[in-house]
Formats: structure tokens, sequence, C-alpha cells
């Protein structure tokens, strides 16, 4: 089975959600696994198929949410945590993509 693992860490503030205050100073690493073994990463709808799940598997790492009257700094918080992880899996994605095309 062909998957990517999306794996952020994050400080545990409670900014991003992965932790409660008490455990400020702590470490949380959230992991969420993306298959694709399904596709066909040889293709441009392959990849941008992957692309799609693995945007939705940043966003629930994340914790991205709707935005919320009080909630700046979480909300920054989250669109960082996207960005990177989003930084990430492009890496992933463009490496899984390149071993498909050479029959991987």
């Amino acid at each position: 089975m062909k998957t990517l693992a999306l794996t952020l860490a994050a400080a545990a503030t409670g900014m991003v959600g992965f932790a409660t205050p008490a455990m400020a100073g702590a470490v949380t690493v959230k992991t969420e696994h993306v298959r694709y073994g399904d596709l066909d990463l040889s293709t441009a709808e392959g990849v941008k198929t992957l692309e799609r799940r693995v945007d939705a598997a940043a966003k629930r790492v994340c914790d991205v949410s709707p935005p919320k009257p009080g909630n700046l700094t979480r909300q920054q918080a989250g669109r960082s945590c996207l960005a990177k992880a989003r930084a990430s899996a492009r890496q992933q994605v463009a490496l899984a993509a390149q071993d498909s095309r050479r029959g991987g």
C-alpha cells in the first residue's frame, strides 16, 4: 500500500489545538497518512487528486477551522502550520510522481 505521511510537530501552547496549555513547552506530533496506491501519478489528473487528498489531510492535521472572533492567534498558527504541511507534502508528492514515472 502506497501512502504519504504528513507529519508536523508543534509547540504545545494550544495555538494549533494539539495540546492544552498545561503542557506548555512540550512538543506534540500529529501524523496523517494519505493513500495513493489507487492513483496513476504519471498523469496530471492522478497528481491533482493526490494533492487534493494531501490538502484535506493537512487541514485536519493543522486543525484549520472557520475563523471565529477572538481567535486570531489560533488562526495565524493554523495558517502557518498549513503552509508548512503543504510545503512538506509538495516535496513528497513530487517524489512519488517521479517514482511513478520511472515505473516504481
